[in-house]
């Protein structure tokens, strides 16, 4: 009779051992599946994340139709095609605009958002945005140059929404505020508002890119020209 006791209570033992090892076994497996479904939402974003700060948007084109040389054949003056694009990427009515000279500059006010925006994919504040302002080149200067857009105007291309928000008016009518106030700009989470220029010598036929960086400023880049070197100069002028 204590043989049989002894049997059975061993029997007990081994059967709640074994739904213990059962429970903390199923225990650890959800464990390690909620881990590895925390490690997979984290790569994603982050994923988003780098890719929210290496995107570019296409925002213009330019198309170099025709270039004057004198008697000596110098370039005398260059005529060109500004061909903005919508918030699709369609592009608008084409603007002709004729500069002496052939080093082209275009010219805009570029303000960045902190990167933590960005990053985030803030609504307001989750893409930089630039407004073009005009054109000039090695032998105009800036203050002769024709606009583009007039200074405090938001095209639609630029628009954080298809119709400007009191917050996205404020920041152009702020804009020098913010460039010269380090201050004002943090407390609306900008983290530069300038001007900037970007040029390159310009040749009859071809076709140049003009790009604004998620994170960065604006790009100028050859489509037909691969030997082209633009460059890239940051600040007022």
């Amino acid at each position: 009779m204590r043989l049989l006791r002894w049997i059975c209570a061993l029997a007990a033992l081994g059967v709640g051992i074994g739904l213990t090892n059962s429970y903390f076994g199923f225990s650890e497996w959800a464990r390690l599946r909620a881990e590895r479904d925390q490690l997979e939402r984290e790569r994603h974003e982050l994923q988003q994340v780098v890719e929210r700060l290496s995107r570019e948007q296409r925002v213009a084109d330019v198309l170099v139709v025709r270039q004057d040389r004198d008697a000596q054949g110098r370039i005398e003056s260059t005529q060109i095609e500004f061909i903005e694009l919508d918030r699709d990427g369609y592009p608008l009515a084409p603007r002709e605009f004729c500069l002496p000279g052939h080093v082209l500059y275009f010219d805009g006010l570029v303000i960045k958002f902190a990167e933590e925006y960005v990053a985030a994919g803030d609504p307001l504040r989750g893409k930089n945005i630039m407004l073009f302002r005009r054109l000039f080149s090695e032998v105009l200067a800036p203050k002769d140059g024709p606009l583009i857009d007039s200074d405090g105007s938001i095209p639609d291309i630029f628009r954080i929404h298809a119709q400007p928000s009191d917050f996205e008016q404020k920041l152009w009518n702020q804009f020098w505020s913010y460039a010269t106030n380090p201050e004002l700009a943090k407390a609306e989470g900008i983290r530069v508002a300038q001007g900037e220029a970007v040029y390159a010598p310009m040749t009859e036929g071809q076709r140049w890119s003009l790009t604004l960086d998620l994170d960065g400023g604006l790009n100028l880049r050859p489509l037909n020209a691969p030997g082209a070197a633009p460059v890239k100069e940051s600040g007022p002028v």
